[in-house]
């Protein structure tokens, strides 16, 4: 019995040695088989993906150039429309006594009936300094002394920028009436409001019409000193309406309507020239016009400008 299953299990023993090679070749065979499907619908979906992109990236291209065609044609529209609107005034010569600091304007105004815009840009020097440093009297009380009332009122100083600048308005203006409501205009966008304590630490400070417009902020004697230097470097009489705790301006017109004070048989229409003083929140439809007087303001003293 034991000759018997020799003679079985050598041969089965032989076969699987001698085509092992073969063996391995059949399993390799299957599993490249099972794999290659795989493989080759993995690398068509790599394809349509890079395909894709592309497609993408074409596209994207086609939109940056589309864009910037449209950009390059609004920055030649803007430059074309700046240089045509834009005006600029020649600067006052520069003085080694005075401290100069670069001021420019960007205003938009409105004309009369306030439907007409303009936009001019000022560049200039402002002599600070001498401004800043000039003895000033704060008054007490009231009323206040004419005198003083008038020493802030500066229009044809040689370190003034009001006498540059009303000329500019001038040249936009139609005649007396256009200019004043053009020059209350400038000073409404130039000016935000705000009291001394807020913009200078002091109680009471009074600013010269330089020191207004290179600050930005003002409250109402400020701007009613600017603007009444505006109107008198054009010749447009002009008052100082002074309440108990406001001050405001009366301008000389020939022909106007509105809330009038008459000083010397002459009618001064009343101009309220802070932007948003009497608003709550400090924002208002439109500013007040010439003829235009806020609630609450009776009795008051009239100072003339000289």
């Amino acid at each position: 019995m034991r000759g018997s299953t020799r003679r079985y299990k050598y041969p089965l023993y032989l076969f699987f040695s001698m085509n092992r090679y073969l063996f391995f070749i059949v399993v390799a065979v299957l599993f490249i088989a099972l794999l290659l499907p795989g493989c080759i619908s993995q690398d068509e979906g790599t394809v349509a993906e890079c395909e894709q992109l592309e497609d993408d990236y074409e596209e994207l291209q086609d939109d940056y150039e589309e864009l910037n065609e449209s950009y390059e044609a609004l920055q030649s529209d803007y430059q074309d429309l700046y240089d045509r609107c834009s005006t600029s005034t020649s600067t006052p010569p520069p003085s080694s006594s005075a401290w100069e600091d670069h001021v420019t304007y960007y205003r938009v105004t409105f004309g009369d009936e306030y439907e007409d815009y303009y936009f001019w840009q000022y560049s200039s020097y402002s002599y600070l300094g001498y401004w800043k440093d000039k003895e000033r009297t704060i008054p007490r009380g009231y009323p206040v002394d004419s005198g003083v009332l008038n020493d802030y009122v500066v229009y044809d100083h040689q370190w003034t920028l009001i006498d540059s600048i009303s000329e500019e308005i001038e040249k936009l203006s139609q005649d007396r009436t256009h200019y004043a409501k053009l020059a209350l205009a400038f000073v409404h966008n130039a000016i935000y409001y705000m009291t001394d304590e807020e913009s200078t630490g002091v109680g009471e400070y009074w600013k010269y019409p330089d020191e207004t417009l290179f600050d930005k902020v003002g409250d109402c004697e400020d701007t009613t000193f600017l603007y009444a230097s505006l109107l008198k470097a054009r010749g447009i009489p002009a008052i100082i309406i002074e309440y108990e705790d406001h001050l405001a301006v009366g301008v000389g017109l020939p022909t106007f309507s509105g809330t009038y004070y008459e000083y010397d048989g002459t009618k001064y229409y009343f101009a309220e020239t802070t932007s948003n003083m009497f608003d709550e929140d400090r924002e208002r439809d439109r500013d007040f016009r010439i003829g235009e007087c806020p609630e609450g303001l009776d009795e008051a003293y009239l100072h003339e400008v000289q």
